[in-house]
């Protein structure tokens, strides 16, 4: 957020008045980035939706494209920046990601009507997939605990789909 419209326009060697031809402000252009990526998300979420995986491989693979989704704007302080700066984009952010955890709660149902999943509470699943995202985020937490991006992502994905108990059968 820390940037202006000068700067982009320094950036891509162009004039102001140049960058003004295809956006209006600053804040069009915080809006068209996350129109962006939503869409783009949304694409990607599509496409995994006709593709003919299995429910576990679908909620790691929205779990794993969501992350990736995120990751870089808690990672870079870009959502911190835009909570302070343009709070009702922060809220949109908000409400899509309202929008997956519902995405997910359908994926987990259709788990457990076709036996792959234990019926278990579905908020209760939904409330761990979410705490446990944000603890993934957490580049404290990563670097307290000599951990990779990807190896938490790993080891989140373990105990998820395998729990902590030793199989012995």
């Amino acid at each position: 957020m820390r940037f202006t419209m000068a700067d982009i326009a320094r950036a891509m060697h162009m004039s102001k008045s140049s960058i003004y031809k295809f956006i209006d402000s600053k804040d069009a252009l915080i809006h068209a980035m996350i129109s962006y990526k939503i869409e783009s998300f949304q694409d990607e979420m599509k496409s995994l939706d006709e593709a003919d995986y299995d429910m576990i491989q679908k909620i790691k693979l929205f779990v794993k494209s969501y992350l990736e989704f995120i990751h870089p704007m808690m990672a870079s302080g870009f959502y911190k920046d835009l909570e302070f700066s343009y709070p009702e984009e922060a809220q949109r952010l908000h409400e899509f990601y309202k929008e997956q955890v519902d995405y997910v709660g359908t994926l987990l149902q259709k788990g457990i009507e076709a036996g792959t999943f234990r019926p278990l509470p579905l908020a209760v699943i939904q409330h761990t997939l979410y705490v446990s995202t944000a603890a993934m985020l957490d580049e404290n937490f990563l670097k307290e605990n000599r951990l990779s991006y990807e190896q938490a992502i790993e080891s989140l994905e373990e105990l998820l789909f395998h729990g902590i108990l030793q199989d012995n059968s």
